[in-house]
């Protein structure tokens, strides 16, 4: 199912500081992309996340191993999560990514992750007016 299209999904909103710069190839006007809108991933997003992240490598001892790198894991995730920043539909590639700066990269992982705790609040908070039912 379209991430876009599910009923619950939850949108974060932000504004990043730097943004990304978009250069109109006719004009040469720049704009600069700041409002961003994350949302909670899913299945398919940690599946594709986990899939993207992993290398074959060569060991001395064990032939070869799938390694995988949680560092991009988290990348891909957090990349597959932004349904937007301005007017850039996503998920965005890891080029764009790296087109942000440090601290807007912190503030889109500070916002993921206080997104996903709250997701768990909402669970838990169910959860027990279920059970008080």
């Amino acid at each position: 199912m379209d991430p876009k299209k599910e009923k619950a999904v939850k949108l974060l909103t932000l504004t990043l500081q730097g943004g990304i710069t978009l250069t109109d190839t006719g004009s040469g006007a720049e704009t600069v992309q700041r409002e961003v809108e994350l949302r909670e991933p899913n299945a398919g997003d940690l599946i594709d996340a986990q899939a993207e992240s992993e290398q074959l490598v060569h060991s001395k001892d064990d032939g070869y191993q799938l390694v995988m790198s949680p560092t991009l894991m988290n990348l891909n995730l957090l990349r597959r999560r932004i349904v937007r920043i301005g007017t850039i539909e996503g998920p965005i590639t890891l080029n764009m990514l790296r087109r942000l700066t440090a601290g807007d990269l912190r503030s889109l992982n500070d916002a993921a992750i206080k997104h996903d705790a709250a997701a768990l609040l909402e669970v838990e908070q169910r959860g027990r007016s279920a059970a008080g039912s």
